[in-house]
């Protein structure tokens, strides 16, 4: 990960992360940014001068009174993704208006007033807005525009909203489908990159019953809409709801939790939309039991599979596969 930004005058920009890769502070000759995480998304974000007191942890250890804290403490409200719908400060509560694919166009005051609005180009680039422009700092979805050095932190790496492309290689290297290692998601009016690694995804209907199970290095977003509409070599599926783990580190990890699940599911529910084999009983991809799997392989059991899906986020989808923003 990125540790240091050296400005054209000299200044530097630092970045320390957590044991999971998520950032929690920038820091600048003049002040440090702290950030307290809720998994995947920011949950606060608080600033301290230099030239005072540090804080070490936002509950314990602290130097500063828990009034001066108050006073600059944001506390962001996502949706089950990572789409922000508010923003919370000790001056007001602000509701966030994002586009049909999760980048924040607009936001409001408790008076209904509009105090921000942003619009971006093809590649994230901040084109025209009014208010403040980092009022609200993120962009697509996963990126967070650090003003002070012009790119956006995007979870895993950097990216810059001036070329179009990461600052660092895919983590994933090639698995990750493009041969641009740098590179942003195929079509930016369909598709985003909130971390650019596996998801393993379960599609459900209105009921909530599975009605297929399937992973994707691409981002979700791309493959609802592939399901729903039939593009390509994806048969056309009715579904209302997707439950999805993302940041799968591989594609083995992807394929333990869909096998095993379909092994499971192959007892319970013959109907899914998974292909089945065309001779021997079962779906394709599933694990054939504990004692038949491939060498580096993991079958999971029933309670294995509930136990990690607990971590899943959970979202309505409409009829053509586009992911609804909450209302």
């Amino acid at each position: 990960m990125m540790s240091k930004i050296i400005k054209p005058d000299k200044s530097e920009v630092t970045f320390k992360y957590d044991s999971l890769g998520r950032r929690i502070e920038k820091s600048s000759d003049e002040k440090s940014m702290r950030f307290v995480w809720d998994g995947n998304t920011i949950l606060h974000e608080y600033v301290s001068q230099n030239d005072s007191d540090k804080i070490e942890n936002l509950v314990e250890n602290s130097n500063q009174t828990d009034a001066d804290m108050a006073d600059n403490l944001v506390t962001w409200v996502f949706n089950d993704g990572f789409v922000p719908s508010a923003k919370i400060t000790s001056e007001g509560h602000y509701s966030i208006i994002s586009d049909y694919l999760g980048a924040p166009v607009e936001a409001y005051d408790d008076q209904g007033d509009r105090v921000w609005s942003a619009e971006l180009d093809v590649y994230g680039r901040v084109k025209d807005y009014t208010g403040e422009k980092g009022f609200i700092p993120f962009r697509y979805q996963g990126q967070y525009d650090d003003v002070e050095i012009g790119l956006y932190y995007n979870r895993f790496r950097y990216y810059d909203p001036e070329q179009g492309n990461y600052t660092q290689i895919d983590p994933i290297g090639l698995a990750g489908g493009n041969p641009t290692l740098y590179g942003f998601v195929r079509n930016t009016n369909n598709s985003f990159d909130p971390f650019g690694l596996w998801s393993y995804y379960q599609l459900k209907d209105d009921l909530g019953n599975i009605v297929y199970h399937g992973i994707t290095d691409r981002p979700i977003q791309v493959r609802l809409i592939e399901h729903a509409n039939g593009n390509g070599n994806t048969s056309k599926k009715l579904f209302s709801q997707v439950s999805y783990l993302d940041a799968l580190p591989d594609r083995i990890a992807a394929r333990n939790l869909e096998g095993s699940a379909l092994y499971h599911a192959f007892k319970a529910d013959a109907n899914l939309y998974n292909a089945t084999r065309p001779v021997s009983e079962g779906f394709y991809h599933q694990y054939n039991g504990p004692d038949k799997i491939a060498k580096g392989r993991t079958f999971l059991t029933q309670a294995e599979i509930e136990s990690q899906m607990k971590k899943a986020k959970t979202v309505n989808v409409d009829r053509g596969g586009k992911i609804k923003c909450p209302t």
